[in-house]
């Protein structure tokens, strides 16, 4: 019983801590957006299950490092969708070595990083999306953006996005990841 009351308290314990903003996971100086208009949203063939695609590399905090992913999904007016992405981790963004992971679903193609983590110094994200259906959107109004716990959206400070209706393509490049969380495009 004692063991039982010790694992439900520690559970709880984490599910609150790792569920609640803090000073320390918001973002500072963003751009805060009211509601999510995520950019992509595929159709999911048959039964709504989204999968999600993943790349880890272990890397050592002193040296830094890169987690890269490049892969096709099918689906949108070009019969495929196009992923490329790449985290640079930077050396001295954190101590000892770590597993991390981006993980990216085929539905929305949001990126979400593992494991939760905030950084010494931010990292950068560059996430290239192309083959999407992107009619009706305006490039103007595309911004790369972290989803808070509180389902709050703020625009992720990067060297810009860019748009390309014709090729189905939105890219951002060099996006500043302060802590893992989930991130995406919006219009």
């Amino acid at each position: 019983m004692k063991k039982l009351l010790t694992f439900l308290l520690l559970s709880a314990l984490a599910f609150f801590g790792c569920n609640q903003e803090s000073d320390i996971t918001s973002p500072e100086g963003n751009t805060t957006i009211k509601e999510a208009n995520w950019l992509v949203s595929l159709s999911s063939n048959g039964l709504g299950i989204e999968t999600i695609h993943t790349s880890s590399k272990l890397i050592d905090g002193d040296k830094g490092g890169n987690v890269n992913f490049k892969g096709d999904f099918p689906g949108g007016p070009f019969d495929k969708i196009h992923v490329d992405s790449k985290l640079v981790i930077h050396s001295g963004s954190f101590t000892g070595s770590m597993e991390i992971s981006t993980n990216i679903d085929d539905v929305n193609l949001l990126t979400t990083f593992g494991p939760s983590y905030v950084f010494n110094q931010p990292l950068e994200y560059t996430l290239l999306l192309q083959g999407l259906d992107l009619n009706g959107v305006n490039p103007e109004n595309v911004k790369f953006v972290y989803q808070a716990a509180d389902g709050s959206i703020h625009e992720c400070e990067s060297d810009g996005v860019d748009v390309d209706l014709n090729k189905g393509k939105v890219k951002v490049n060099k996006a500043i990841i302060p802590h893992f969380s989930r991130y995406g495009f919006v219009n």
